[in-house]
């Protein structure tokens, strides 16, 4: 047994076992050496064809990216002039009962002032959840659009070589 020092001998030994073993079940070296032409051919267009698809689609994403960010923004701006018109609703109501002289139109109003204050807390509570909701909305609808913008590349490739 012979022991050879470097990696590049000991490469060249599994190369030359890996060719006598492919003799040995019929496979020529021919065969061999297109097969890795071919790969690498096939690898470098795969690549090829999928940096131009998204090189096309990327305007595309951005717009649906800006649309849906714009979508996020107005829902978030709705969110807030609702709590700020909770916030007036109370407001009116302690006005309306500063104002009021009869003590049975005061007690009213602190009833109706009592219900648009507990609904104006439960804004206040549920805002960052609705807000986290929207977000992640917004970021589903992201992803799953550029899913669908997404290829898996298939060349189907007749080579035809004359010896």
């Amino acid at each position: 047994m012979i022991w050879f020092r470097g990696r590049k001998n000991c490469q060249r030994i599994s190369e030359n076992r890996r060719i006598k073993r492919s003799r040995e079940s019929g496979f020529s070296l021919t065969r061999y050496l297109l097969w890795c032409v071919y790969h690498r051919i096939y690898a470098r267009l795969i690549s090829e064809v999928q940096d131009q698809h998204d090189k096309t689609v990327a305007p595309t994403i951005a717009y649906n990216k800006k649309k849906i960010e714009n979508w996020v923004n107005v829902q978030q701006e709705q969110l807030h002039v609702q709590l700020t018109d909770a916030q007036k609703e109370v407001e009116e109501y302690i006005l309306a009962e500063m104002a009021a002289t009869d003590m049975l139109e005061k007690k009213d109003i602190r009833k109706k002032a009592a219900e648009a204050k507990k609904k104006m807390d439960k804004l206040q509570h549920d805002l960052p959840k609705r807000r986290k909701e929207i977000q992640d909305e917004a970021q589903a609808e992201i992803d799953r659009f550029n899913q669908s913008q997404e290829i898996n590349p298939l060349l189907l490739i007749n080579i035809v070589l004359k010896f």
